[in-house]
């Protein structure tokens, strides 16, 4: 097929080896052993080489970005709003956080999270030169962020309840355009649903009943953690009095995909979609150079069972450039040295983007 072709082309003479990381259809591949080089870098194939390179000119970024190409065709394509202002809409960001992630957390601090009215940072210990927000778990794990969304979410409210319009819930590893964001909230599609005062649940809406259904009977409509979800200030209320009833003692890293469900049932609110009138995404679940490379599997009905992004996004899903929306807001898995180079490229280095 046309996109199959297209994913090929990418594939450089050096990936092409007996170590590439794509098979002999230009597809990613995922197997264990293959995987294996490059735990500690998530989803991105990043060049760790470059995690001390923070201070850098721009005309050293080519040089230090891995993939920048990539990097610089996303760049080049998302549009940031030259009109935002600081309060209007008033956000809050929130990022869970904690002990040995300090880096992570002073680049988002550093970097995008200046565009917040307010960040603060979930965690189990006081962050120096940090606001933060303590919640005590005796288990502050990966694995147990459910307990620690319901601990935190209450006690987010509490605290700066009449300060905020809506509470940005981002991952130390998030990348966010906030600019973007402010012009979203105040598009007219969301200013009508704020008015209605129903509350309301922005991000990169996803449905995983399909493929949950056949596996544990559960799933819901949610908006994917890692690119950060919104609520407003009605909303917000509404969690913050009901999240305890739901999946009470539940242990689990996917917070994400269980307050969906419990903002459906217990709120009896759904997720907005969030793509613009092309299709193109506004939330993005990868780093940037997603945009450039993704592209359909070639056996769908396959996806549907086993590719759990494939499956759990709304269709149709757009392939390349067109799958990231001009007005593109946030992406995810991004480590601290690349969120400091990538804000450089985005934000400060207009001559690399012309």
């Amino acid at each position: 097929s046309s996109s199959r072709s297209s994913r090929k082309s990418q594939v450089s003479e050096s990936e092409e080896s007996e170590d590439s990381d794509f098979d002999e259809n230009g597809n990613e591949k995922n197997d264990k052993n293959h995987m294996k080089k490059y735990e500690g870098k998530r989803w991105s194939l990043f060049d760790m080489s470059g995690r001390d390179k923070i201070n850098v000119s721009c005309d050293q970024l080519p040089k230090i970005i891995h993939r920048y190409d990539a990097y610089r065709i996303a760049a080049k394509h998302i549009q940031i709003w030259p009109y935002a202002e600081p309060n209007k809409p008033r956000i809050l960001c929130w990022a869970f956080t904690r002990t040995g992630f300090e880096d992570r957390a002073k680049a988002l601090q550093e970097t995008w999270g200046k565009g917040c009215d307010k960040l603060v940072f979930v965690s189990n210990e006081v962050m120096v030169k940090m606001k933060t927000l303590v919640v005590k778990l005796d288990d502050d794990s990966h694995g147990n962020l459910w307990q620690k969304m319901q601990m935190s979410i209450p006690k987010i409210y509490d605290t700066f309840k009449g300060q905020f319009d809506y509470f940005y819930k981002i991952d130390d590893d998030t990348f966010a355009i906030m600019p973007n964001l402010r012009k979203y909230l105040l598009s007219p599609q969301i200013l009508k649903l704020k008015a209605e005062g129903k509350g309301l649940y922005l991000g990169r809406s996803m449905d995983s009943r399909f493929y949950l259904n056949s596996v544990s009977g559960e799933g819901c409509r949610f908006n994917v953690g890692g690119s950060g979800y919104i609520f407003d200030d009605v909303a917000m209320k509404k969690l913050s009095e009901r999240i305890g009833a739901c999946f009470p003692g539940r242990r689990t890293s996917a917070d994400d995909m269980l307050i969906g469900c419990c903002v459906e049932t217990e709120l009896g609110i759904l997720p907005v979609d969030t793509r613009d009138a092309n299709g193109g995404e506004r939330f993005h679940a990868f780093d940037p150079q997603f945009c450039n490379d993704y592209h359909l599997p070639r056996d769908t009905q396959k996806a549907m069972k086993e590719d759990w992004f494939y499956s759990y996004s709304l269709k149709p899903i757009k392939e390349g450039l067109d799958h990231c929306a001009k007005d593109t807001i946030a992406f995810h898995h991004l480590p601290p040295h690349y969120v400091y180079q990538v804000y450089k490229l985005f934000f400060e280095c207009p001559e690399l983007l012309r």
